[in-house]
């Protein structure tokens, strides 16, 4: 029998769904009767629908896919540092004046004085230079988050081949996270970009549908759906379960969007959502639907 925890789960998917539809629809809000959902942000049941990622989908291009004799052997290398640099700081305005490094000539030296100048007057500016869905630190270090950011990148550029020869996600998934300033959670968003961008290798991993990494929100949404504690031990048995009862309970149409990575995405908004309808929490970022 399913619980009442588990309907919350399968209602939520089926709401943000809808808010989504209605919204791209162009209907008037509010797009749900729930004053939790009208109220509070949460990402898409399909990342690939998330206002950021659509703005990379449209702006950070794949080159080597578009027009192979365009670009060197090096794209998918420097394609990879892209979209390390999109998600750091996964913010359409930050990221237009960056600019994506991209190209067989591309210098990395000059785009880095180039966003050292972009960063800086930005910050001057006062506009900010993250979007807050992700959480970007310094790890300790006492240094503007900045500057610690430029300077992780230049490390990371003498490692952007550090995915070639992966054939799985969880393969580069573990590469990236040698990379400093990558945890789990960021590794996972960069792996989830390239497996969805049409040409790159990653596109047809055999782990494509079955990936994703444990978050911290992912663990507790897991836990109100079981109603026990979720660890990252028992993480993949119990998020395997828990599609499992989901398959039967969702429209098809939805569960054709729920690879395993969406479905870990989804468990950490379904946590915030039972968070704040049993007002055991809050969302710092609000939504006005």
């Amino acid at each position: 029998m399913i619980t009442e925890n588990q309907k919350q789960m399968i209602y939520w998917i089926n709401e943000r769904e809808s808010i989504r539809k209605k919204k791209e629809a162009g209907l008037h809000k509010p797009w749900s009767n729930n004053p939790v959902m009208q109220q509070t942000y949460f990402c898409n049941v399909d990342r690939e629908d998330d206002k950021v990622t659509k703005w990379i989908r449209d702006n950070w291009i794949y080159g080597e896919c578009k027009d192979p004799d365009l670009l060197g052997e090096d794209t998918t290398q420097v394609y990879t540092f892209s979209m390390i640099v999109a998600r750091i700081f996964n913010l359409p305005s930050t990221l237009g004046e960056l600019k994506q490094p991209v190209g067989e000539d591309f210098d990395l030296y000059i785009w880095l004085e180039h966003a050292e100048t972009v960063l800086h007057d930005r910050k001057e500016r006062g506009e900010n230079i993250w979007n807050g869905a992700y959480i970007i630190s310094t790890n300790g270090k006492k240094i503007d988050k900045s500057t610690y950011c430029l300077q992780i990148l230049e490390k990371m550029s003498n490692s952007a081949d550090i995915i070639d020869g992966c054939e799985t996600l969880e393969q580069a998934h573990k590469k990236l996270m040698t990379l400093e300033g990558l945890a789990s959670f960021l590794a996972a968003q960069v792996v989830a970009d390239l497996k969805n961008t049409e040409g790159h290798p990653l596109s047809g991993a055999p782990d494509w549908d079955s990936f994703c990494a444990p978050g911290p929100g992912s663990l507790r949404g897991l836990s109100w759906f079981w109603e026990k504690q979720v660890t990252n031990k028992n993480f993949h048995k119990m998020i395997n379960d828990a599609y499992e009862l989901l398959f039967m309970e969702l429209d098809g149409s939805i569960l054709d969007k729920l690879c395993m990575q969406n479905l870990q995405n989804c468990f950490c908004e379904y946590d915030k959502f039972m968070r704040v309808t049993n007002k055991t929490g809050r969302s710092k970022r609000k939504y006005n639907g």
